[in-house]
């Protein structure tokens, strides 16, 4: 089984390093749900040109996959990452961020 992040955003970018903290602990937690559940990866798209989210992505363990993104009104293409969550990839051994 295969689960979609499909969107998440933040529209004040003053405190970058609490977004970046918040983004984190969704982030763990949708991926120790996830893997609760029983998914095997953990899938999303980011906009190309979003630097800051895919960072925020990579840091946390996605990769760029080689499926495309979804397709975008302008013909253009969104970067589609995955995360394996695979046995010891989850995060449940790292501390829960929102604790």
């Amino acid at each position: 089984m295969s689960i979609e992040l499909r969107t998440m955003s933040a529209d004040d970018w003053r405190s970058w390093r609490s977004v970046r903290l918040v983004a984190t602990a969704l982030i763990t937690a949708i991926v120790r749900w996830a893997a609760s559940s029983g998914a095997s990866t953990l899938n999303l798209s980011v906009m190309q040109d979003n630097v800051a989210a895919r960072r925020t992505y990579e840091r946390n363990g996605f990769t760029v996959s080689s499926e495309p993104g979804d397709l975008l009104p302008d013909g253009r293409r969104e970067l589609a990452m995955h995360r394996d969550l695979g046995s010891g990839r989850t995060g449940a051994d790292r501390p829960n961020p929102w604790q």
